[in-house]
């Protein structure tokens, strides 16, 4: 659901052994998994992920 600016915010998160990363980050409705995770900063912080996008799921449902 889009909030009073039109955007829709979404939680990003990363689990792993030793912590979990999360963000809050505002996108266009419409916005991709890959645009979220972009715009939240995980693969800047984590360079694991270097030129790649980690696994996503949606609500527990993994994605391609």
């Amino acid at each position: 659901m889009a909030n009073d600016s039109g955007m829709m915010r979404v939680e990003v998160l990363y689990a792993h052994p030793a912590a979990v990363w999360r963000r809050w980050v505002e996108v266009a409705p419409g916005a991709t998994a890959a645009q979220a995770v972009d715009a939240s900063g995980l693969l800047a912080e984590h360079p694991e992920f270097a030129g790649r996008l980690p696994p996503v799921g949606i609500y527990g449902r993994g994605f391609p």
